[in-house]
């Protein structure tokens, strides 16, 4: 696969922030899922916050695209911002994520754009028991 520069457009997201690690993301997707009901309208969407970690991991928002404003208990609504993205489709398990990111992070850096704080990955196929289908 290779990388793709892409425009991200802006998109309404029904999310709970966790901090954590990937493997705590099933559980809080859930969530978001149920209070989201049949407003859903894409596949879910997850937005690592890099520089809030610590040994328990880092700040993670447990996104999916909905077509209106959610506000259920802990899980809120909010605008993922329209922005440019170097993008590459993983497939596998998320342990073997970080060859896929150090592709992006060579091409991001040889065309010159910066690299940001967060990163959002979307689940397009997302199967917690059999993550080898990811």
């Amino acid at each position: 696969m290779s990388v793709v520069h892409k425009k991200l457009k802006e998109t309404l997201v029904a999310f709970i922030r966790i901090h954590g690690k990937f493997s705590d993301v099933a559980k809080s997707l859930e969530i978001v899922r149920n209070a989201s009901g049949n407003k859903v309208v894409g596949a879910p969407i997850v937005v690592h916050h890099w520089l809030v970690q610590d040994n328990d991991g880092h700040d993670i928002d447990v996104c999916i695209p909905v077509s209106e404003e959610i506000l259920q208990g802990e899980v809120k609504s909010m605008i993922l911002e329209k922005c440019e993205a170097m993008t590459m489709t993983h497939s596998g398990s998320y342990e073997s994520i970080l060859d896929t990111y150090r592709k992006v992070t060579k091409e991001t850096y040889e065309h010159g754009l910066p690299i940001a704080e967060s990163g959002r990955e979307v689940l397009i196929v997302f199967d917690a028991d059999n993550p080898e289908k990811n």
